[in-house]
């Protein structure tokens, strides 16, 4: 579970690219800052989705 706590799954569909791993326990600070920081600029810009529609997505790409 600490792995999991440890990572984050970054994904990026307005940048029509594959979603990816960033391992958070190699970051340093500053990198956590930015990464932190361009998705708070996502959020101000609009580019979110709302949680329910994840959801439905994930539900229907893994037939769950």
């Amino acid at each position: 579970m600490k792995a999991l706590l440890d990572s984050c799954i970054v994904m990026d569909p307005l940048q029509n690219r594959e979603p990816f791993v960033v391992d958070m326990s190699k970051l340093t600070a500053q990198e956590l800052d930015e990464e932190l920081e361009k998705g708070y600029q996502d959020v101000l810009a609009g580019r979110t989705k709302p949680a329910s529609k994840v959801f439905d997505e994930i539900r229907t790409d893994y037939d769950i």
